[in-house]
């Protein structure tokens, strides 16, 4: 079977908090239906804001708060890492 990464998108502050009332459900789905894949939760709208921001600005909030942190360099490392990259 070809590896598979999840990417399940939940709200902000779920990300920021670590913890989604349904990730552990969806966590169990894959674990029966795709034992051994990754499970990354992503904020869709957060990674919009995250992108449509001022590069300057953006580095300027990412000084002083984990919050503006993009976890999609780590959705394409564990792309390439699935895949054996």
């Amino acid at each position: 079977a070809k590896p598979v990464v999840f990417l399940v998108n939940v709200h902000q502050e779920d990300i920021i908090k670590g913890k989604n009332k349904w990730f552990m459900k969806i966590k169990q789905w894959v674990d029966t239906h795709a034992p051994g894949s990754k499970i990354l939760p992503v904020s869709v709208s957060h990674e919009n804001k995250i992108l449509a921001m001022d590069s300057e600005r953006l580095q300027e909030l990412q000084k002083n708060s984990t919050r503006y942190k993009s976890v999609l360099p780590k959705v394409v490392h564990e792309g390439y890492r699935a895949l054996r990259l």
